[in-house]
């Protein structure tokens, strides 16, 4: 590995759609860093945010407009609407104390916010917001293509993982029917036929959620769930166990590499389906260039935390963003 940068406690990387030159990193405790030169220099952007909304969990940008930025932070969310980054809060109806976990953006331009509060819903140019049911969401999944359907799983103390579904947008929720003794962290569909959907790598419907089949399920909890774009028979799945790949659309699955390690990022090459990597709780990235068949780490240089997230450069698939405890831009 070389070009190695630090930013300590990455949280959340992302892209500008228009320029992607520009890159944008959350960390959790430090605030916000731009680059514009694809990772070799950062700028703190922080301006207006206090110490506790330096706590991001997540950065997106509005992808019809880029000069548009949220953040979300320990403290609610925050918007930048040009390049001088001068963050406005948009808090009016939020409840106290909600920690959020997701930012999610219709076409329609409405926000749609998960958190250990529940879910809450606005508008881009609106600075309220209306809480719009559930409680202790873990994970939050769009449609991809009808924005208007989403799911989310809750979890609580004393009760089982439950998953529901809203089919205009967040206004209303109905329990699936589908529900795990564990937490449901990963939540994803087939990329042509969005009916299909999966849920942590257990549970597969092919009717939008309507009704589920459980499948030959990974050993482990499942950290992150990917179907390939390539072959939507082809899913990928991390989980406590390491990695696991099925050849059928999830209704089997074989261990085919990492044994024993906490697979918790994964990413496929867009310019070749073969060429994956895996990101550990041990602070560990491989590579596989057959399909996940064999690996080899390339570790050089790479601190001993967590890889939470794997990026490509969807310009340069030989430029990695790596977010760990620090950030590490590094060309394999």
């Amino acid at each position: 590995m070389k070009n190695l940068i630090f930013i300590e406690s990455v949280r959340s990387i992302s892209i500008d759609p228009f320029n992607t030159n520009i890159i944008f990193c959350g960390t959790s405790i430090n605030g916000v860093f731009v680059s514009y030169d694809s990772g070799l220099q950062w700028d703190e952007i922080n301006t207006n945010l206090t110490w506790l909304a330096k706590r991001i969990w997540k950065i997106t940008l509005n992808p019809n407009n880029s000069n548009e930025v949220f953040i979300g932070t320990g403290i609610g969310l925050y918007k930048s609407t040009n390049q001088s980054f001068n963050w406005q809060i948009k808090n009016i109806g939020f409840l106290s104390g909600s920690s959020f976990l997701n930012v999610l953006e219709s076409e329609s331009g409405i926000i749609i916010y998960s958190g250990i509060q529940g879910i809450f819903r606005s508008y881009i140019n609106e600075s309220c917001w209306d809480y719009v049911g559930l409680h202790s969401t873990t994970s939050l999944f769009v449609d991809n293509s009808n924005s208007d359907i989403l799911f989310s799983a809750v979890y609580g103390i004393g009760i089982e993982s439950q998953l529901y579904k809203s089919e205009n947008g967040g206004i209303t929720w109905n329990y699936t029917g589908l529900s795990s003794p564990v937490l449901i962290s990963a939540i994803t569909s087939d990329p042509i036929n969005s009916n299909i959907i999966y849920v942590g790598g257990f549970a597969k419907s092919y009717d939008g959620g309507d009704n589920w089949v459980f499948t030959d399920t990974p050993d482990g909890h499942t950290y992150c769930l990917i179907v390939s774009n390539y072959n939507p028979q082809q899913i990928y799945v991390g989980t406590t166990m390491g990695f696991f790949n099925s050849n059928d659309g999830g209704n089997s699955w074989s261990m085919t590499g990492l044994s024993d390690k906490n697979v918790i990022s994964i990413a496929i090459d867009h310019q070749d389906s073969n060429v994956i990597y895996a990101g550990t709780i041990e602070g560990e990235i491989y590579k596989s260039i057959d399909n996940g068949i064999n690996w080899f780490e390339i570790n050089e240089f790479l601190p001993d935390f967590s890889v939470n997230s794997i990026l490509i450069h969807p310009d340069n698939n030989d430029q990695l963003y790596i977010g760990t405890r620090g950030v590490v831009f590094t060309k394999v």
